[in-house]
């Protein structure tokens, strides 16, 4: 699958914020927030994911959104 269409897909539901901001370069919003605001969703299958995979970089809590993507490619 590619990059584009893997962000496409979330992009066009509940997550639609949640990819722009990912994929923005001039936004300010922190993964923690990202995080919460995931946390507060509800849940289900693809925010507990996604909220997860927050989770699982915590070095880059305090840090913009669009660095979450970075991580995630570092593992």
């Amino acid at each position: 699958m590619s990059q584009e269409l893997a962000l496409e897909v979330p992009g066009g539901g509940p997550l639609a914020g949640v990819v722009a901001r990912a994929r923005s370069r001039e936004s300010d919003f922190p993964v923690g927030l990202a995080a919460k605001d995931l946390a507060l969703a509800g849940g289900g299958r693809v925010l507990t994911a996604a909220h997860e995979v927050l989770l699982s970089h915590p070095d880059i809590a305090d840090e913009d959104l669009s660095r979450a993507v970075e991580a995630i490619r570092r593992g």
